[in-house]
Formats: structure tokens, C-alpha cells, sequence
């Protein structure tokens, strides 16, 4: 092509409806990417478009396909409460906090707390550094990134948590992936007054659809 044509093409592109019969293929490299629509991508397939759109946009959530929940729930007079991850879903969870307030009825409480699959088995737990008095409260938390607690605790052994006489040599919360029918569960151990103490659940997680 001359200089001349090559001008002449460039101040009179042709029309867009010279490339009607044209695509353009865009191979998607990344990891949990949707397109404008909200459809998921699969980033080893090719996807045709239409070179002639003023815009072509796909969109990256920056958590993936997940939702992010922070729940804050109150259980009254239940001092025993299991949270079940629901049919279809995929949690994984960041942060778990409770908080136990507790009536008059003399007796130490011990707010445990464990996760379990759905066998049940318990996967992590994270035992009560201290004991909880009557008419008072106190809390237990974990989470990804804190760091390990630096108090003996007694060793949960089983589902319902209840607790050997041996040490247990804590670690930080590690991530924690769990599919439907995986149970989180805090309870006063000691059962001292389950059906009147107070809780509250809090939990930070991302959900999926499994």
C-alpha cells in the first residue's frame, strides 16, 4: 500500500459495517472473573465480542464469586447454639466471636467454642481461657491473622465439647473452608443455667455457592 492509500485509509476508516463478519477473541488468564452480567467466566475458555462495541467491559469482584457476611446474631436464654452452614453453600470463615451474659444461678461457666464437619467431628476448637461467673459475661474470639492465646486451656475431646483434664497447646485459627453441613458451635460447657444465659454470635465469613 502506498503512503498516499495508507493516509487516505486512516482519515476514511471504513464503515463499521465493513467488519460485521469480524470477531475478536479475548482468552480470559484470570481466576473468579464475570462478565458485565454477572456470569461467570471460565478463564480457560475463548469468548467472542464484538469488536465494534464502544466498550467491552468484564468485571472482577475483588472476592471472587463470594459474598462477604458479617452476622451478628442474639440467642436468647441459649447459652447452646450451633450455626449450620446451609445446603449449597461453602463458607469460609475468617472471624467467630461470642458473647455469653449470664444470670444469677451460681455457677461457673465455660464458653467454649468449636467448629465441626457433619459426621460430627470436631476440625478446630478454641476452649474457654477463663471462667465465667453468675450475673456477669464474658467473650471468646477467634480469627484469621490473631495471634494464638497464651493461656493453658483444658483440652476439648468431643462434639459436645466437653473437656479433658490435659493441657492444650494453642495455635492461631487456621482457614477454615467448610461445606454445607458444617456445624460452628459455642456453648457454656458447664450447662450451668443453658436455658436462661444469654449469646451473642458473631461471625465474619465469605459465602459460595458449592
Amino acid at each position: 500500500m502506498t503512503n498516499e492509500a495508507k493516509d487516505s485509509h486512516l482519515k476514511n476508516p471504513p464503515s463499521s459495517a465493513a467488519y460485521n463478519s469480524q470477531v475478536a477473541r479475548i482468552r480470559m488468564k484470570g481466576f473468579h472473573r464475570d462478565d458485565k452480567n454477572g456470569n461467570e467466566l471460565d478463564a480457560s475458555a475463548v469468548y467472542l465480542v464484538d469488536p465494534n462495541a464502544a466498550n467491552i467491559n468484564v468485571g472482577m469482584k475483588p472476592w471472587g464469586n463470594g459474598t462477604p457476611v458479617v452476622s451478628n446474631t442474639a440467642y436468647t436464654n441459649d447459652s447452646d447454639v450451633d450455626i449450620t452452614v446451609p445446603a449449597t453453600k461453602v463458607w469460609a470463615v475468617h472471624y467467630i466471636a461470642a458473647l455469653i451474659v449470664t444470670t444469677a444461678t451460681v455457677g461457673n461457666r465455660f464458653l467454649n467454642l468449636a467448629v465441626l464437619n457433619s459426621t460430627p467431628s470436631i476440625i478446630y476448637a478454641a476452649p474457654a481461657t477463663a471462667a465465667v461467673a453468675a450475673s456477669s459475661s464474658g467473650q471468646i474470639c477467634v480469627g484469621l491473622a490473631m495471634p494464638a492465646s497464651t493461656t493453658i486451656r483444658r483440652r476439648i475431646d468431643t462434639a459436645a465439647l466437653t473437656l479433658n483434664a490435659a493441657v492444650q497447646i494453642d495455635s492461631a485459627m487456621p482457614v477454615l473452608i467448610l461445606p454445607a453441613g458444617s456445624i460452628i458451635r459455642v456453648k457454656d460447657s458447664a450447662a450451668i443455667d443453658a436455658a436462661a444465659d444469654d449469646m451473642t454470635v458473631v461471625l465474619h465469613y465469605v459465602e459460595y455457592d458449592a
